[in-house]
Parts: C-alpha cells; structure tokens; sequence
C-alpha cells in the first residue's frame, strides 16, 4: 500500500469515531455556551432538588426546586403532577384508592404569577428570555403509603416520564418518620445505575443522580411501626414484603445480566472494528517489496494501453472513470486512426475525421469506442458541437451511458486484472463490514426492545457503539480496494511509475526542466494528463515551457486551447446530467410481570412531566 493509501484509509475509518468525539465535545460545549443562533430559542433543564418527608400519619410532604436555563423567550414553566398507579389493574390493585394531592403551591425566581390549572400547576412569567429561573413547587400527598400484611410501602415515582427535556442532575432527600432504625428500611432506586449513591443519616437519605432520559422511582420497604393508626393510607393485604423484595431481586439480576452481555458487545465490537482491519491490513494489504525508488518518471510506463493504467491506478481499481474514455479518444486521434480539426478557424471547436490506420491494430476498447463515435458521424466526419447538443436528449444520453458500460466491460476483458492485483483482503473486508452493520442493526433494536420500558439504560447506552460500527462500516464500504487489497509485483512497479509519472507532469517545476523534447512526447503527456484528470493544468503549465510553434502541426493541437479540452471532455458529464434530469422531472424514482399485590419496578405513583411554554 503506498503513503496516500494509507492515510486515506487512517482518515476515512476515523471520520466516524472522529465525528463521534466531536459530536461529544460540541454538545458538552453548547450545554455551557450560547451556541445557537439568535433567531433560536431552546431551554435545559439544568438541575433539580427534590426533598420528600414521610410523616407518621401518612402524609407525604415534598419540595421541588427546579432549574431552568432559557435560549430566547418563553412566558411560562408548569408541573404536571399525576398521582396513580401505572400497572393498578395489572397487580390486583384495582380495588383500593390512589393517592391524591391535598395542597399545592408554587413561586418563582423570578417572580411569577401562579396558575393552578387543577392537572397541572404554571407560573405565568409573561416573557422571559436568555436567563436562568427556577420554579419552586411544593404540594402534599395524601395516602402515599400503602399499608400491606406485614410491610408499609412507599413507592413513587421522583422524576416522571412526561418531561420535555431530560433533566442534568436530581439531589434530593428522603426524611423518614421519626423512630425507624435505618437496618428497618429496605431501600431501591430504580431504574438500577441512575443514582450513584445515597446515604441514610438521622432519618434522612440522601441521594443524587447522573444524566438521564426516562424516569427516576424511590421504593421504601418501612415498617408498619412506625405510622400511626389515625393516618390515611392505602390498604392493600396481598402486599408482602417478602414479594417486593423477591420483585425487587429479579429485577436486578436481570439488570447485572444485560448488563454483563452489553459489556460483553461492547468489548466484542469494539474490539472486532479495531482488530479486523488491522489483522486484514497486515495480511493483505501491504504491498510487496519490489527495487524501485525514483520519485518521478519523465515517460509512461511502456506497452500498457492508458485504460489499464486507468482502471489499476485511478478510483476503484480494476473499474475505470469517464477519463478513461477521454485518454483513449485522444490516444486514437494520436495514433492517427481519428483526425481532429479546429472548425471555422475557432479553436474552441472541432470536428473528427475517422480514418482508420490499418498499420495500428485497435484493441476491443478501443473498437468499442471508435465504433460508437462513428456512428454518431456523417460521412465519416463528426462536429464536436453536434454531438454536444444530441447528448442533451435523453435518448442519446442514454446510448452514451450505454457505450460507457460496454467501455468498461470490454476494459475488464482486455487484461487480467488479477495479474496485477489481489483483491482477496478487499474482498475479505467488504464481506466483514457488511456482516458488522447487519449485526449492529439488529443489535440495536435488540438492545432498544430491551430498553423499551426504561428500565435497562445500559442497553440503550449501547446505542453509540453500535450506530459507530454501522457508520464505521459504512465508510468502510467506499474505501478504495488498493487499501486491503494489494498489488502484484508487477502491478506495483506500474502503478508506481504511473503515480510518479502524474506527479511529474503536474509540477511545474519539473516541466519546466524537462520540457517536452519533440510533439511525440508532448502528444502523449496530454494523452496521460487526460487519463489522470490533469489535462488542464498541465495544459496551462505547457503553455509556460512549450512553444507554440512546436505543437501546431500536432492532430490534437485545437487541445492546446484549455477551452477545448473542457468542451472535449464534456460528454459524460453531460449524458449523466441529462438523464438526471429526466429522471428527476418523472419521479423516479418485554412486557413482565410480577407478584400479586407488589406492583412492578417502574409501577410507582406520581412522577408526571412538565416544562416551559
């Protein structure tokens, strides 16, 4: 593999995790500066305190302290409260009350009108814009605490799911009622993993979380103890303490089990995006030593038609580019087999003449393509204009697109190209992304299903890793074959001379040292400059060394002119545009379950959403 091959294959890999990071390192900037446009307007949620107190009478007091961050002008902020049970019908909970609120108050900084809307409670700014503010929402529970056979619970839902935004952090604390010993209190913040940690101190525990994107529920096993008989609670004998906590550890095994196979992806995907394509690289792609060091070539490599050097050197190897068929045209006008005029005086025009040159035999390419020009003239002569302006019908664009595939065809039969290259590791690489993005696909629905209750957020952290191989992959799919696959001694030492042959003809420098010595010589470098998609710079680098009076007698002098030579290199650029257009204008184109009277993780009361108008 040659120095360009090896860092378009480092470049092209690495855009996908690349883009990752800096998607990364953006949205985590724009989180901390004004990075949308002023016309936008957006808000965070930029952090909440959340503070419950459990009274002995059942009573649930709490205190709400959320802070927002406005891009633009709103006039509102509002808390939605929902007080019920999720899954009430589903664990045998249909037949007690729910729990309801008794008071509700609500302010703000700054300072707001409060409207209580009965569903949800608002504080009316007006207009508020490009600032902080925080709303402070306080309200008291009544039957919070179910009372079961031998356990009171209290089971609710912190942080709810009808959120517009994900909120940055929760802190927040949990006062028990007095007299309970914390080795009595049977603690579980679901989903697993979203609190770091927590405390219990004095009655009180203490808690914050990280990021999340769902929802955030409190389950307190307490004893029955330590609530007084005059309370109001939910009375339900089936719940048992023994079932909750039986719930409880089946829910956890089940998250410390995807959570061992989502590691266990992670490390096997990532692992296999790196390993592969180095394994294959060093198996396959590196090129063979072979005893050549000149850094430039002041001729093309000899009796090697210049479509080979085309489909070996240039885009995808083995298949070649419309330049091919400009190189070869112009290498048939030089063989003398098509003359070439400048019509009516004016450079910028021509007309061929077809006049085969039976001392030259023409190989099946070049058959193919003298016969298609051919049939296009008139008495064996063809202005170029004409056949600009028929390329501008679909019915031509499409017979011209169809001789450009025949072209090709007839390329590939004309040599061997696995005389010259080995593309097994391509081969080998293409298969191993294609067989990568169907995995992550798959995976990642797999993984999203998981997830789709909320309760698994390792599954869906996985999300990245697998939307990075898909697009990794992706990429992986238009890296050229010279990457993984490798040249034949041969087929290096022509790819070589030809790549160091171009980077003679486009410097300038050396151009002008070695200038073309005769019109043989200067006839063929145009020839070459066409075929690598060079003509017109090297053109306007001739025109500094080369006289003019040497090329005139030239058959393909009307070239000499760079409008010509773009006129002349038109027609595919033309038929694909056309048909394009044609196209265009037609149209073408895991549901669980759990124990009687316990209520499943995620099943609490309360949580709701909110946000800011």
């Amino acid at each position: 593999m040659d120095k360009l091959s090896k860092w378009f294959f480092i470049i092209v890999f690495g855009i996908p995790w690349g883009l990752a990071i800096l998607s990364i390192i953006f949205l985590s900037v724009s989180a901390a500066f004004d990075m949308l446009n002023p016309f936008d307007r957006d808000y965070r949620l930029t952090g909440t305190e959340v503070n419950i107190e459990i009274l002995q009478d059942g009573d649930i007091n709490v205190h709400e302290d959320i802070n927002y961050f406005f891009k633009g002008c709103y006039r509102e902020v509002f808390r939605e409260l929902d007080m019920f049970y999720p899954d009430k019908e589903l664990f045998n909970l249909e037949g007690i009350d729910e729990p309801y609120i008794d008071r509700a108050s609500a302010s703000c900084i700054p300072s707001c009108t409060v409207d209580d809307r009965g569903y949800e409670i608002a504080g009316n700014y007006g207009q508020i814009c490009d600032r902080d503010a925080e709303l402070f929402v306080d309200y008291t529970i009544k039957k919070g605490i179910v009372q079961g056979s031998d356990t009171a619970e209290f089971h609710y839902k912190i942080w709810g799911e009808k959120w517009e935004r994900s909120v940055k952090s929760i802190t927040g604390t949990i006062t028990l009622p007095q007299g309970i010993n914390k080795d009595q209190v049977q603690v579980y913040f679901n989903p697993k993993g979203i609190v770091k940690g927590y405390e219990i101190k004095n009655n009180i525990i203490t808690f914050n979380t990280r990021k999340f994107n769902n929802f955030l529920e409190v389950r307190l096993l307490l004893p029955k103890s330590a609530f007084s008989d005059k309370g109001e609670f939910l009375e339900n004998a089936q719940l048992k303490k023994a079932d909750i906590i039986m719930i409880q550890d089946a829910y956890e095994n089940k998250y410390n089990a995807i959570y061992a196979i989502s590691l266990f992806f992670y490390v096997t995907v990532l692992f296999l995006l790196l390993y592969v394509p180095y394994h294959l690289f060093n198996k396959y792609g590196k090129e063979p030593d072979i005893h050549y060091n000149a850094r430039f070539e002041r001729e093309p490599v000899p009796d090697i038609k210049p479509y080979v050097v085309n489909s070996l050197c240039i885009g995808k190897t083995g298949d070649t580019d419309p330049n091919a068929i400009t190189a070869t045209l112009l290498d048939l006008i030089r063989r003398k087999h098509i003359r070439m005029e400048a019509s009516n005086s004016k450079k910028s025009t021509m007309t061929l003449f077809f006049q085969k040159n039976k001392k030259d035999r023409l190989s099946d390419p070049e058959q193919e393509l003298f016969d298609y020009f051919h049939s296009l003239a008139k008495d064996d002569e063809l202005k170029w204009d004409d056949l600009l302006a028929k390329l501008k019908t679909v019915k031509e664009s499409k017979r011209y697109l169809a001789f450009a595939l025949r072209f090709e065809n007839a390329v590939d039969d004309d040599y061997k190209l696995k005389e010259y290259f080995d593309n097994k590791g391509n081969t080998y690489f293409k298969t191993f992304c294609a067989l990568m993005m169907s995995a992550s696909f798959i995976l990642f629905w797999v993984f999203a299903f998981v997830n789709d209750d909320g309760l698994y957020p390792i599954a869906s952290n996985l999300s990245l890793i697998f939307i990075l191989s898909t697009v990794s992959c992706l990429a992986g799919l238009f890296i050229p074959a010279k990457v993984f696959g490798r040249f034949s001694p041969k087929g290096y030492e022509i790819y070589r001379k030809s790549m160091n042959y171009r980077r003679f003809m486009t410097d300038l420098t050396q151009l002008k040292k070695y200038p073309p010595a005769s019109l043989i010589i200067w006839e063929e470098q145009l020839v070459y400059a066409a075929l690598f998609g060079a003509a017109e710079k090297v053109i306007k680098q001739m025109k500094l060394s080369v006289k003019e009076d040497m090329v005139a007698s030239s058959n393909i002098y009307p070239l000499y002119h760079v409008n010509t030579f773009r006129a002349f290199s038109r027609p595919y650029s033309l038929a694909s545009s056309t048909v394009a257009r044609a196209n265009s204008s037609s149209g073408s184109g895991f549901s669980g379950g759990g124990f009687s009277g316990g209520g499943s993780v995620g099943g609490g009361f309360g949580g709701g959403g909110g946000g800011a108008r």
